[in-house]
């Protein structure tokens, strides 16, 4: 079992929050175009969509057929690209897909296929090969063959977490 994840404890909301700090100060900023969490840019142009339209705060209702439905009112436009994001790239690793009733009030697509069909727009951004964004879920198992590092400098960098 995925340790983002147990019946037992509910969801690691790490996961989430080292998501954002990633997409927003990373990726955003290295791609702005295509990531940004601003207006115009191929994710807030995807989020619209997905939302039924722009919205620079949340509405009294999403449309229907919208099917990313942001309801925090102190979230303002970028701070909802920002958990768009986050929501779209996860499911597309997987990690959504068992806690797809507990969060279909705000996010539809749960799934990798589910996210394929309903929403293809984030979908090819987020497998866009030049972003070169991750393809797999963290599992806090690592070492320094898996993270590429040359044999030669892996005894000087413990990437194996126990």
């Amino acid at each position: 079992m995925r340790q983002d994840f147990s019946p037992e404890e509910g969801f690691n909301a790490a996961l989430e929050e080292v998501h954002h700090l990633i997409a927003t100060q990373g990726w955003a900023k290295v791609y702005p175009d295509e990531l940004s969490k601003d207006k115009g840019s191929r994710l807030a142009q995807a989020m619209d969509k997905a939302r039924g339209g722009v919205f620079d705060q949340v509405p009294a209702s999403y449309p229907k057929g919208s099917w990313y439905h942001y309801d925090d009112h102190t979230c303002d436009y970028s701070c909802m690209a920002t958990e768009y994001i986050y929501w779209a790239h996860t499911s597309l690793l997987g990690a959504q897909a068992e806690r797809c009733d507990e969060i279909a009030v705000e996010w539809e697509p749960c799934t990798a296929d589910a996210l394929r069909k309903m929403d293809p727009s984030v979908t090819e951004l987020l497998e866009d090969p030049k972003l070169g964004l991750p393809t797999t879920l963290p599992d806090g198992n690592y070492s320094a063959s898996q993270a590429g590092v040359s044999p030669s400098f892996a005894p000087y960098v413990d990437m194996t977490l126990h």
